[in-house]
């Protein structure tokens, strides 16, 4: 089942195996199952918001659902929860603005947990 979509040959990282495994799973598990497993095991989401230095306006939060982030690994981020600290740090971007005093904001990102983007499945 696994030879079928990654050819045991050539070279893959580690996160095209984990989708391929995923995607088996899901395909192979009941709907339900399958379902609750995506939604609780490997998805998340992440919510941000912008919020002006100035004026002190914050928007309202968007929320997107993710099955993978990109974590920078440097000789400052020693751990995993280094590297998670330094994803979710607020960061300035230059080109968003304010949509009430049109100046330069700051977004800010958090990720949430406890948020499922599914509901459960039935018992």
């Amino acid at each position: 089942m696994l030879q079928n979509r990654f050819e045991v040959h050539l070279q893959h990282d580690a996160h095209e195996f984990l989708h391929v495994v995923q995607t088996i799973l899901l395909e192979e598990l009941p709907n339900d199952f399958g379902a609750y497993l995506q939604s609780h095991v490997y998805q998340g989401r992440l919510k941000s918001s912008l919020h002006c230095r100035a004026c002190k306006h914050t928007t309202a939060p968007s929320v997107i659902d993710f099955t993978d982030i990109s974590l920078t690994i440097s000789r400052d981020t020693p751990n995993l929860q280094s590297c998670l600290q330094m994803f979710l740090e607020r960061e300035d971007m230059e080109d968003s603005e304010c949509p009430k005093c049109h100046r330069q904001c700051r977004q800010q990102s958090r990720l949430d947990q406890g948020l499922p983007s599914r509901s459960s499945p039935e018992s």
